[in-house]
């Protein structure tokens, strides 16, 4: 009985994980790509992975929008993150390589 409820429970928070991240890319995520403002882009991601802080994809976005806004150190935590989630993410391994040469 007790494994029935540990698994109901575990459930129940990955289907309020799986909200929470569709709510982030329908409010944030997805307005941050469309955005033409780069600050507004970081709030927006920022904002986003408040909600749903498991997404490499937008950890990967927000690096590249916080180093075209020339944000190096905290474009570099952000594809850090991008690979701590993703260890295979081709695309955020080679721009914190190419942060980290240019130092």
């Amino acid at each position: 009985r007790k494994e029935l409820e540990a698994l109901v429970a575990g459930q129940k928070v990955q289907d309020q994980k799986h909200k929470d991240c569709m709510r982030a890319f329908r409010d944030y995520f997805d307005k941050a790509q469309r955005s033409t403002s780069r600050e507004e882009s970081i709030s927006l991601y920022r904002q986003g992975l408040a909600i749903c802080p498991d997404d490499q994809v937008a950890y990967y976005e927000l690096g590249r929008a916080l180093a075209e806004a020339g944000r190096f150190s905290e474009a570099e935590k952000s594809f850090e993150a991008a690979l701590k989630i993703d260890p295979n993410f081709s695309d955020a391994q080679k721009q914190l390589e190419a942060i980290r040469k240019n130092r």
